[in-house]
């Protein structure tokens, strides 16, 4: 009869506990499971609450070890299994998070949280092992401050269905042109599916070689009489052959139709290498300005970094050296407009210029700018340039460029 009370009493502190949960009150309900496994050390279900409770409130530590307790109480509980890999999950424990994940699946099959969960949990791990290796620490992709991490989430979490628009270099034509003047287009000799399609003997003698399904796959042809085809062919080729998003783990490049785009190769009004200005947009405003010439090869970058105002600023990546390149007023103004509609009501967004002899052109629009691990110089400027998010525009707190100040002008 005692034991039998005992029960009923546990089983009616219980249904309070729920009760309390279910109308947020997560105090009252912590309270009364607390006093439950006191009583009974092995309720599952009061541990299961409480480390939710934990969980929701923050106390990640706390929320790992009485879920842990749970599942030893009863590891056959997918509920708690998928709870425990939650808990992992936020302390960034990803490898643990992925096995508590897959252990909930393998209880039951159409948890589909559970897999949902699996597959955030592997994007996270991935996206961390890289940003490791090449900046030796951890990103805060759940949480972000700094400009990488914010890259890093949206790349994890974004699922606008423009983007997938944006990066396709054929559709996001007619999306650039309805938001600005067709004029900003680039001009296009033509797209075909297949290199064998391609009309090589009619093309000019000069022309870029580009897929419209990733990101860096392009191919100058200065002299088309000196240019191994063949190798040219083989190159697109391959670039047909792979799923870009699928290798990048990048979402808005996955499926996009696979097509191979010539367009003439631009020249710059000097006649010498293009200026390329790049306006980094956050919800819809322009918020820095970064101008690039030089070919696309390691070394052969170079650039400057500035506010929409024009103040140059002490900033780099190791990748593209200092050099003394800048706008007129007039294409400044003419780009942070441009940009701006074009990038209306995205969270962010970079949007490429060439400034040509015809005058400025729209090369692409970059949702996910150097995927997420540009590596900033001086280190700091990657949680500084952060604050953009945040709203507030003003740069002030960064210094003027110096020349060689850098190590890496």
């Amino acid at each position: 009869m005692h034991e039998s009370q005992s029960r009923a009493d546990a089983d009616t502190v219980w249904r309070r506990a729920l009760a309390l949960y279910s109308t947020s009150d997560l105090a009252g309900a912590e309270a009364l499971a607390q006093t439950l496994v006191q009583e009974v050390p092995n309720h599952v279900e009061a541990l299961n609450m409480l480390g939710v409770i934990a969980l929701r409130t923050g106390r990640i530590d706390r929320s790992v070890a009485l879920l842990q307790d749970a599942v030893m109480v009863d590891p056959t509980v997918a509920l708690t299994h998928f709870h425990l890999g939650h808990a992992l999950f936020r302390g960034r424990l990803y490898e643990e998070a992925a096995n508590s994940f897959e252990t909930a699946i393998e209880l039951d099959p159409h948890h589909a949280n559970a897999r949902r969960a699996l597959t955030k949990v592997f994007l996270y791990r991935v996206f961390t092992n890289a940003f490791v290796r090449s900046h030796g620490r951890t990103p805060n992709i759940a949480s972000p401050e700094t400009f990488n991490d914010r890259i890093l989430h949206r790349i994890i979490h974004d699922r606008d269905p423009r983007l997938n628009i944006i990066c396709d270099k054929i559709a996001v034509r007619d999306f650039i042109a309805n938001r600005v003047d067709a004029s900003f287009l680039t001009p296009v000799i033509g797209s075909w599916e297949q290199p064998e399609d391609i009309p090589w003997a009619e093309l000019p003698d000069n022309f870029v070689l580009k897929s419209s399904h990733g990101s860096g796959q392009c191919v100058l042809v200065r002299d088309k009489a000196n240019f191994d085809l063949e190798a040219l062919v083989e190159t697109s080729r391959a670039w047909l052959a792979l799923d870009y998003g699928k290798k990048k783990l990048e979402w808005a490049y996955v499926g996009l139709p696979r097509r191979l785009i010539i367009e003439p190769l631009l020249e710059a009004p000097d006649g010498g290498d293009l200026l390329e200005p790049q306006v980094f947009t956050v919800d819809g405003r322009a918020a820095l300005i970064f101008i690039v010439t030089g070919a696309k090869a390691p070394g052969e970058r170079r650039g400057a970094w500035f506010t929409v105002e024009g103040r140059r600023l002490d900033v780099q990546t190791i990748t593209v050296r200092n050099a003394d390149v800048g706008l007129s007023e007039a294409e400044r103004l003419t780009i942070v407009a441009a940009a701006e509609q074009v990038a209306k009501e995205f969270s962010s967004m970079r949007v490429d210029f060439y400034l040509t002899r015809d005058g400025l052109r729209i090369g692409e629009l970059t949702p996910y700018n150097q995927g997420g691990r540009a590596v900033w110089v001086p280190p700091e400027r990657d949680a500084q340039l952060g604050r953009l998010w945040r709203g507030d525009f003003d740069l002030s707190f960064l210094p003027d460029f110096v020349a060689q100040t850098s190590e890496f002008n």
